[in-house]
């Protein structure tokens, strides 16, 4: 009896089939290493876009282990319900990536934004860059990062367009003899500001979002900066002059930032402050001869020798005091002091 019953049962199961079904188990591993290739991703990636990384890692893993449970399920995974179970897997599994790239896309500029229109369109021209090749439209600016390497156009795609976006932005400050520069990022441009001897004058032209974004990512290259930090305050310093700047270029301190509307980026020229001495010129000793020009100086001391050497050394303060003590008290004002009324005041 016992053996007539295995024997059916059996027979049953040859019937219907094996009871994994190797095709589905291929299907279903085909899914799964994609999803842990982004699990990793976002793993790595809010570290860089300094989000909430506990949170979205609990996110992307509990949506994949919902949708498990509901392909696993009975009646999903046998018969031609497969796909709607995994239809729904695919759902839970990658609705939560969806909603972490719309979140890290909203907190980087546009240029670090991926799988938007924007993304696509600078995958395509990198690819036509490459094969064309970058035209080296010539060095106007000697540049010297942070390691004190001479910088010159690299062969990398992206960072020889940085190298020449570089190039025309430092030389329309340097050639205005610029000695610092900030530039914000905006809504639709980068506004520039830039300072000559102390005078601050906005651009008027401002520099392209695509052009600042640039800029800024391959000074943070050559400065030695993260990159990829796009929120927190970095500083580095570099070395840039014209080509006519003779001797080694002065340094040039770099600060980053993050502002709400993306990055900001702000320039300083470290020169070497020149002190003008009277005797560094080598002229002659100052000895005034009467008469000059008709006019008589009176007799040069020891007193008024020492408040110019005071004023060469920009000690103003002592030489007013000096001043102070020497005005006269006994000269009265040749004209006698008269007020004014209006006609008004007698009626």
């Amino acid at each position: 009896m016992e053996t007539s019953v295995i024997q059916g049962l059996l027979a049953a199961a040859s019937e219907s089939g094996p009871y994994v079904s190797v095709t589905k188990i291929a299907i279903v591993a085909g899914l799964v290493f994609p999803w842990a290739l982004g699990v990793q991703w976002v793993d790595r990636d809010t570290d860089v876009v300094k989000t909430k990384r506990e949170q979205w890692n609990l996110i992307v893993v509990s949506g994949a282990a919902a949708g498990y449970f509901v392909l696993f399920a009975a009646p999903l995974w046998s018969g031609s319900l497969f796909l709607v179970g995994l239809l729904i897997w695919v759902l839970l599994a990658g609705g939560p990536m969806v909603a972490y790239l719309l979140h890290r896309n909203g907190r980087v500029v546009p240029s670090g934004q991926i799988l938007t229109v924007g993304h696509f369109k600078r995958v395509i021209a990198s690819a036509k860059g490459k094969k064309k090749g970058v035209k080296d439209v010539g060095q106007l600016v000697r540049l010297v990062d942070h390691e004190g390497e001479s910088v010159s156009l690299p062969d990398d795609q992206e960072d020889a367009l940085g190298f020449q976006a570089v190039q025309t932005f430092f030389f329309k400050l340097l050639s205005r003899r610029s000695s610092a520069a900030d530039l914000t990022a905006g809504k639709e441009s980068y506004r520039l500001v830039y300072r000559v001897d102390g005078v601050a004058t906005d651009d008027r032209d401002g520099v392209t979002v695509e052009d600042g974004e640039k800029i800024i990512r391959y000074l943070k290259k050559i400065a030695g900066l993260n990159v990829e930090e796009l929120r927190r305050p970095q500083k580095g310093k570099i070395r840039a002059a014209l080509l006519a700047h003779e001797g080694n270029p002065p340094t040039m301190e770099i600060q980053t930032s993050g502002t709400t509307a993306g990055e900001k980026l702000r320039l300083r020229l470290e020169s070497e402050k020149t002190l003008l001495r009277i005797h560094e010129l080598g002229l002659p000793k100052l000895t005034p001869e009467a008469p000059w020009y008709g006019y008589s100086l009176g007799e040069w001391g020891e007193d008024l020798e020492h408040m110019a050497e005071l004023a060469t050394k920009s000690e103003y303060w002592e030489t007013g005091k000096i001043i102070a003590q020497r005005r006269r008290s006994d000269v009265a004002m040749n004209t006698e002091i008269r007020t004014l009324k209006d006609d008004g005041d007698d009626a």
